[in-house]
């Protein structure tokens, strides 16, 4: 399987762990010149930026800790860029940064709120 369809099928799985958990999805990869956020989402009033990491076999531990302080600040870049084009005022409301890991051997999913 490709990279892009692993990683569309980990943010479909993410994606359905959200809305059983009653999160509204408001927008899937969403892009800017300097970065990229999986998922972006509303529980209740928060605003929440995701990131998805999905691998075929891995350990959870292992996954996360493949999140560079790099990637930590481009999607906090593309989180701010995001509010700014909606016209959101980001000192006027909660924002969340979560992690979601999916593995398939064995099938596992974990949800990390408040991750960074």
């Amino acid at each position: 399987m490709h990279n892009k369809k692993r990683g569309n099928l980990g943010e479909q799985r993410a994606c359905q762990l959200l809305q059983s958990q009653a999160i509204r999805i408001v927008e899937r990869n969403f892009r800017t010149p300097r970065g990229e956020i999986d998922i972006i989402a509303r529980d209740e009033d928060t605003w929440v930026f995701i990131e998805v990491k999905f691998r075929q076999d891995a350990d959870f531990a292992e996954v996360l800790s493949q999140i560079s302080h790099a990637q930590l600040a481009r999607i906090k870049t593309a989180a701010r860029y995001y509010l700014l084009n909606k016209r959101i005022a980001e000192h006027l409301c909660h924002i969340r940064f979560d992690v979601i890991t999916v593995t398939v051997e064995p099938e596992h999913i974990e949800w990390f709120k408040d991750a960074f």
